[in-house]
C-alpha cells in the first residue's frame, strides 16, 4: 500500500513532466522525483562517510565503471540537496547493478542496511505506477519504466540489467511468495546460462522449477504480453493486441487509451497540442495487461534484457 496524499504528490508531478526521449532520461526523471517528493527519500540519513562516496555517484551518474571525477570547486562550495543521498542510492542501483552482487555489508563504502530503506520505499511506489498502466492514470512511459525498476530494484541481488523487469515478474509469479525468496534467484541464474531474455517462451507445459498448477500457469501465460503485434508505421502504428488488454498511443503528452479486441489494425498516432509532432522519440505505443507490458520506440528498451531501444 501506498499512502494517498504522498501519491497524489507524485502524480501530480509527474504530469508536468515533459515526455524523455530515451531510457537514461525516463529514469533519471523518475529517480530526481521520488528522491524530491517521497519523505523517506528526500530525508534519508547517512553518515558523512557515506555522504562523500554517494556524492561521488553523483558526479558519475551511478556509473561505477566511469572514470573517476575529481571534485570540483563547485562541488566544494555546494551544499548537498535533500534528496541527493537517496537519488544517488537509486542510480547505483540503476545504472551498476553488478554492485549489488555481495554478500557484504557495504557497497563502494556505503552501508548497505543504510540504503535498504530507500530501496524498499521507492520499489513500493515504483511497483504501484507500473499498476497504473492498465489503468491509464498516468503517461505510459511512466508505467513501463516504474515497472522495469520496481523489480531491479525488488532483485538487485541478482544484478539485473534494464529490461529485466519483464523475466523478474513471470518469475516470482512462477515460484508463488512461498518460495520467491530462494526460487526467483534459481530461475533467473538458469534463464540467463540459457539465454532467455524476456518470458515469451512458447508452449504451455510449466518447467519444473514451477510451483504454480498447470491450470494457473496457463492463467499466468495469457497475462503476458507475447504475441502482441505492435509495429511502427509512418503515420501510426499496426497493432493487433488480445481482447481486455489496454493500448495506448500517444504524441508528446497527448495520449489515447483503446482496449484491444483481438483484431488488427493500423491506429494513427494523436495529434499534439500543439499540432503534429514528427519527432519519432516524442511518439509511442505500448500494450499492458494486469501484469505485464511491451512497447515500441525507446520503451522497447524494456521489453527484454539488454533490448537496448529504438528511436524511431
Amino acid at each position: 500500500m501506498v499512502e494517498a496524499d504522498t501519491a497524489t504528490t507524485l502524480t501530480d508531478a509527474l504530469h508536468l513532466l515533459p515526455v524523455p526521449g530515451d531510457p537514461d532520461d525516463a529514469e533519471n526523471l523518475l529517480i530526481t522525483l521520488l528522491s524530491t517528493r517521497l519523505p523517506v527519500l528526500e530525508q534519508a540519513p547517512f553518515t558523512e562517510r557515506a555522504k562523500a562516496a554517494l556524492h561521488q555517484v553523483l558526479r558519475t551518474g551511478g556509473h561505477t565503471d566511469a572514470a573517476d571525477v575529481p571534485p570540483t570547486p563547485e562541488d566544494d562550495q555546494d551544499k548537498p540537496a535533500a534528496g541527493d543521498p537517496a537519488r544517488a542510492v537509486l542510480l547505483l542501483v540503476a545504472n551498476s547493478p553488478e554492485a549489488f552482487r555481495t554478500r557484504g555489508s557495504y557497497v563502494l563504502g556505503i552501508p548497505v542496511d543504510s540504503m535498504a530503506q530507500i530501496l524498499d520505499e521507492a520499489r513500493r511506489y515504483l511497483a504501484w505506477l507500473a499498476a497504473q498502466g492498465h489503468l491509464g492514470t498516468v503517461h505510459p512511459w511512466v508505467a513501463v519504466v516504474a515497472a522495469d525498476l520496481a523489480q531491479r530494484i525488488r532483485r538487485r541481488t541478482l544484478g539485473p540489467r534494464r529490461g529485466s523487469g519483464r523475466l523478474l515478474w513471470m518469475y516470482e509469479r512462477m515460484a508463488t511468495p512461498a518460495h520467491a525468496q530462494h526460487l526467483v534467484p534459481t530461475m533467473w541464474r538458469a534463464a540467463r546460462q540459457r539465454g532467455i531474455d524476456a518470458p515469451d517462451w512458447p508452449g504451455s507445459t510449466p518447467p519444473g522449477t514451477c510451483r504454480l498448477p498447470a491450470d494457473d500457469y496457463r492463467a499466468l501465460l495469457a497475462t503476458r504480453t507475447t504475441g502482441v503485434e505492435l509495429d511502427h508505421r509512418p503515420d501510426g502504428v499496426r497493432i493487433r493486441a488480445p481482447r481486455g488488454t489496454t493500448v495506448h498511443l500517444w504524441t508528446g503528452t497527448a495520449v489515447v487509451r483503446l482496449t484491444g479486441d483481438g483484431t488488427a489494425a493500423d491506429l494513427p498516432y494523436p495529434l499534439s497540442g500543439s499540432g503534429p509532432d514528427t519527432s519519432g522519440h516524442h511518439r509511442g505505443g505500448a500494450v499492458f495487461t494486469r501484469g505485464d507490458h511491451l512497447g515500441i520506440g525507446w520503451l522497447s528498451a524494456y521489453n527484454a534484457v539488454g533490448a537496448g531501444g529504438r528511436v524511431m
